[in-house]
């Protein structure tokens, strides 16, 4: 249903080419490549990886006409300072994270194209889209996809803002083999997301930010406490704390807070180990050395002093 969703919703046609460059095996690739070519017949042009200076002459010999990427993808054209694009790429589409305004705003003023948002999860499918060509300040994400349910779930020490709650015949009963929190989140044939947002009075959904702790490098789920896992068993560190903060190119970056109890531990080192059980995309892009971690009046890790302290202090690979 996900696939039909995102059909209707972004009006892909059977004349359409997509120019894909993002992974068909996660969802955002299933839904907008691979469901459209199986489902109607929409044509894939795909290259192994995105190359921004290749960008305009594959779209030229393609002929594509849709495009569905990621932020640091346009955020790279931007970069290079493109002011083109070949007619008939018509419509360009942005998800997995969340995107820089000034991107979009750069979109439609040196490309003439608006840059369309689309929310998703892999739990849920399409959750909404901005399929208007407004840009709007603060940017939405648009309305909820069809035959899709989307409400706010606001606690009782919020005013506005709540967790995203969607129901859908696109939306998944569960995860396998899992339990605890994670099957928490899948009730009354629904699922609640981590994203916090709420609605304006014409539909539109906002995102506003993140009650789970969740770090989305350039769309891909890295969990926290897997990597200070990871850490606090190497030998050398006594303790870990890791965090994701902003990335120009890739949304957000894992950041490790390192206590050590071997001085000569290095940067390196830490990554070539943490190579041998983690994926590429989780291994900490950056690592900052400290003697203990600051605490907050209450006696916990002080986040915010962490990250301060991560834009004074910083050991890099």
């Amino acid at each position: 249903n996900d696939g039909r969703h995102i059909i209707e919703a972004m009006g892909i046609t059977r004349a359409d080419v997509n120019f894909g460059c993002i992974p068909l095996s996660h969802s955002y690739g299933l839904g907008n490549l691979v469901m459209p070519l199986l489902w109607q017949g929409t044509s894939v042009a795909l290259r192994q990886s995105f190359n921004p200076a290749q960008f305009v002459e594959d779209v030229a010999v393609s002929q594509a006409t849709v495009f569905p990427g990621v932020p640091f993808m346009f955020e790279r054209m931007k970069a290079l300072g493109l002011t083109s694009l070949p007619v008939s790429l018509r419509l360009l589409i942005t998800a997995a994270a969340r995107i820089d305004p000034a991107t979009v705003r750069w979109a439609r003023r040196h490309l003439d194209r608006k840059l369309h948002s689309f929310y998703g999860s892999s739990e849920t499918g399409g959750i909404a889209y901005d399929d208007s060509d407004e840009v709007s300040d603060p940017l939405d994400v648009g309305r909820a996809m069809p035959e899709t349910k989307v409400t706010i779930r606001v606690s009782d020490h919020a005013v506005s803002d709540g967790r995203i709650f969607v129901a859908g015949n696109a939306v998944a009963s569960g995860y396998a083999r899992a339990g605890g929190d994670a099957v928490a989140q899948f009730f009354e044939g629904g699922f609640v997301t981590g994203d916090l947002g709420h609605f304006d009075d014409r539909g539109r959904l906002f995102l506003t930010g993140r009650a789970s702790p969740l770090v989305n490098v350039a769309g891909r789920k890295v969990d926290p406490a897997e990597v200070e896992r990871a850490l606090v068993d190497l030998p050398g560190i006594s303790d870990a704390r890791v965090f994701g903060m902003r990335s120009e190119t890739r949304g957000q970056e894992v950041v490790a807070f390192i206590v050590r109890s071997d001085d000569s531990l290095t940067p390196l080192a830490i990554r070539q180990r943490c190579a041998m059980t983690l994926s590429t995309y989780k291994i900490p892009r950056r690592f900052v050395f400290v003697d203990r971690f600051p605490v907050d009046p209450r006696g916990k890790v002080d986040c915010r002093a962490l990250e301060v302290l991560a834009a004074e202090k910083t050991d890099v690979l």
